[in-house]
């Protein structure tokens, strides 16, 4: 399962991202620092959480990838996350019925 999330750039962070939104080589840019956009239901607050960003190929979101904290999503993002845990976020999220 994945999720969009929004992520915090600097100016010239996000035109480079821009210019290069087409370049299939756009993956060496490399990973990029900022902060978490967004408020996840079921989590202490997420927002702001320091994270990197993978430019991947043309066709593919940006991987993020939380700093390894201690912070609950943090942690299941490294360690993972089992289907029991993952199926009442999912429901909090509106992704997944009940």
């Amino acid at each position: 399962m994945e999720f969009g999330v929004w992520s915090s750039r600097s100016q010239e962070s996000l035109f480079r991202s821009m210019t290069q939104f087409e370049n299939p080589e756009r993956t060496g840019l490399g990973w990029k620092f900022g902060g978490f956009s967004n408020r996840l239901p079921g989590y202490p607050d997420t927002e702001n959480l320091k994270r990197h960003v993978d430019p991947r190929e043309p066709g593919l979101r940006p991987a993020i990838e939380l700093e390894p904290t201690e912070h609950p999503l943090a942690a299941q993002q490294r360690e993972g996350i089992t289907f029991e845990e993952a199926c009442p976020r999912a429901r909090a999220f509106g992704t997944l019925k009940p």
